[in-house]
């Protein structure tokens, strides 16, 4: 005969913690850090090409955006933007590598910050982000690379 003892809440929560911790994935064993898959990065140069952007110092066309980011949070390789005149004193402390921007704060840009200049710096943005990011795009049926021709999200029916 078996015997059944009651259990607390609490006792059950950690047997099935100590049974289910074998399955979990230790970070140690993941491989990669990084959850979105992108492309190794564009140059400025190659940016200007794609947004129409007026590169301000040619001679250093080649240098590689890998990332897009908020001004105030934007490291050596990433791309941003200044549309507003809300965000523009970030720039005296920004970090980022290059910045689109309009003429109209342009003054207002330090030395050594790639500038791209842009009628319309939030536009060139998501073009740029949608380069760099393709498979993060809604709707993913365009990407069939990233979810398989099998996992596409259905199509939405119109009735009527």
């Amino acid at each position: 005969m078996t015997h059944l003892r009651r259990c607390s809440r609490t006792e059950l929560m950690l047997s099935w913690a100590t049974e289910a911790a074998g399955l979990l994935i230790r970070m140690d064993d993941l491989t990669e850090p990084h959850f979105l898959r992108h492309q190794p990065g564009l140059t400025v140069g190659e940016i200007a090409a794609l947004t129409g952007a007026e590169l301000q110092d040619v001679t250093i066309h080649s240098q590689r955006m890998t990332n897009v980011a908020p001004i105030d949070l934007a490291e050596a390789g990433d791309l941003t933007f200044v549309d507003n005149a809300k965000f523009a004193k970030a720039l005296t402390s920004t970090r980022a590598g290059a910045v689109l921007i309009s003429e109209h704060f342009k003054c207002l840009v330090p030395s050594g910050l790639v500038v791209l200049l842009t009628p319309e710096p939030y536009k060139c943005f998501v073009l740029v982000a949608r380069e760099l990011y393709p498979c993060s795009l809604r709707p993913l049926s365009h990407c069939v690379e990233c979810v398989g021709p099998s996992r596409r999200p259905p199509r939405k029916r119109c009735d009527g």
